[in-house]
């Protein structure tokens, strides 16, 4: 059961921590663009929402055009992309939500080159994002740019945990192991060696292990026999 459940944790925290990650962040961008898409006609409050959206999930947003020309924006201008990479992006989106994970590189490398397509290239990566479109109208549509924080470093972190978890869980096993065999498993043993007395026809045995309850309820159940089958052989010589 111990190496069990150690076999799930481990399982959960290093080999599914980046796909979990991922629908979680994936998630939250989902929910800001719909939080954003209730206000996108009020442009009193539209701003202080960006605003607060993109402070809170850490991310840029921005409503622009089928054309890719922006019209209200928020949060890191970092993350702002150029106008030919909107329009690249429009161009392959054919739902009304599109979701793509993009390569960031550095300022030199984006003078030069485009980001490149999701899995990158790993001895260029510096970090990667996520960019979310939704299409809220004919004439508006949300981009949220959000960074995917690097999952690397968290899972040697766990990785170091989990070695002194599995060391401390397999130790306690052994233990518990050892008392439940020292306050189960030998009192079995001695009523069994009992029982084999009685079965070669010593009624004089004697069961007298306690212990857990129905070890105690079995020990006076074989007292019961063994009287009995002595009754019984008394009466029949």
């Amino acid at each position: 059961f111990c190496a069990l459940l150690l076999l799930i944790l481990w399982l959960f925290q290093t080999v599914l921590l980046d796909s979990f990650y991922r629908k979680i962040k994936v998630g939250e961008i989902k929910s800001s663009a719909a939080e954003i898409a209730e206000y996108i006609n009020d442009e009193e409050t539209l701003s202080e929402v960006l605003s607060d959206i993109s402070k809170r999930s850490d991310c840029y947003i921005e409503i622009m055009t089928p054309k890719g020309e922006e019209i209200a924006s928020s949060g890191d201008i970092k993350s702002k992309m150029r106008p030919t990479e909107k329009i690249d992006l429009l161009s392959e989106m054919n739902d009304d939500d599109y979701i793509k994970y993009l390569d960031s590189v550095n300022e030199n490398e984006r003078k030069n080159e485009s980001f490149q397509n999701f899995p990158p290239n790993k001895e260029r990566i510096h970090m990667q994002s996520i960019v979310y479109l939704k299409k809220v109208s004919d004439s508006k549509i949300i981009l949220i740019n959000s960074i995917i924080s690097p999952v690397n470093a968290t899972v040697n972190t766990l990785r170091y945990q989990l070695y002194f978890i599995t060391g401390v869980m397999l130790l306690l096993s052994v233990v518990l192991a050892g008392i439940i065999a020292k306050r189960v498993s030998k009192p079995i043993e001695r009523l069994n060696s009992s029982a084999k007395v009685l079965a070669k026809g010593n009624y004089d045995v004697s069961f007298n292990d306690n212990g857990y309850k129905e070890i105690s309820e079995l020990s006076d159940t074989l007292n019961v026999a063994a009287s009995e089958l002595n009754k019984v052989e008394a009466l029949r010589r």
